[in-house]
């Protein structure tokens, strides 16, 4: 959430900067940034920096040209968008060794490994490249209408965000969780369940609004007294 609110911050300062040009340096930046060994979570600068190009390529892009272009092209594209999917689903559960190396830049918080040093850049992009594409295909297969149940559950997604951390670290205190990812292939399915399971069904429930609601509403309350 404070790397959400640097994005704001910044996309405010830069308001009258090209964002093509804009797009192009920051990508530029994460791409090197990972040769700094004293980059991390420290004021989440690196996450900011590495995931800042995905927001403000999502500012850049028109919603509804892209829903046009998904529904005209729909019969073409789901079958790519599911195989794209499927195929990397098969990488990460069955074929892991082939993507392990670059598991650390997905997360946007460490620098290239001993690994990727020699090619970091270029394995950033790879990274980036799989994210869209991927991201895409999931955007193309998600279902238009609303769902009963679901749709509602989609639009907690702040409570899964606030509220999964704390969850996950109480959880594998007590029943060691992440044991299941070690034990073997089977164990990271059921693992990946359990964690699904938690952040869309149990955390999206009403209960865990608090405290996002109360501080809504303080907001609320505050841009009322400056109005």
């Amino acid at each position: 959430m404070f790397a959400l609110a640097a994005f704001q911050l910044l996309m405010y300062l830069s308001e009258s900067v090209n964002k093509l040009f804009l797009l192009v340096f920051s990508v530029i930046l994460a791409c090197f940034i990972g040769y700094d060994k004293s980059i991390s979570d420290y004021l989440y600068l690196s996450r900011i920096v590495v995931f800042f190009p995905y927001f403000l390529l999502g500012t850049m892009v028109d919603h509804r040209s892209i829903v046009m272009f998904v529904k005209k092209y729909n019969k073409v594209l789901c079958p790519i968008s599911i195989m794209i999917i499927a195929i990397w689903f098969y990488l990460c559960c069955f074929k892991l060794d082939y993507v392990y190396v670059y598991r650390h830049l997905f997360t946007g918080r460490n620098p290239f490994s001993d690994q990727v040093i020699g090619y970091g850049p270029a394995a950033r992009l790879l990274c980036y490249f799989i994210t869209v594409v991927t991201g895409a295909g999931m955007l193309v297969i998600i279902p238009k209408q609303r769902l009963p149940g679901i749709t509602d559950l989609g639009g907690r997604t702040l409570n899964v965000f606030f509220w999964h951390w704390p969850l996950y670290l109480i959880i594998d205190s007590y029943f060691g969780l992440s044991n299941l990812f070690d034990a073997s292939k089977f164990g990271k399915i059921i693992y990946f369940s359990i964690a699904v399971f938690l952040s869309y069904v149990i955390l999206a429930l009403k209960p865990f609004d608090y405290p996002l609601v109360v501080i809504k509403r303080s907001c609320l309350r505050k841009n009322h007294k400056f109005e």
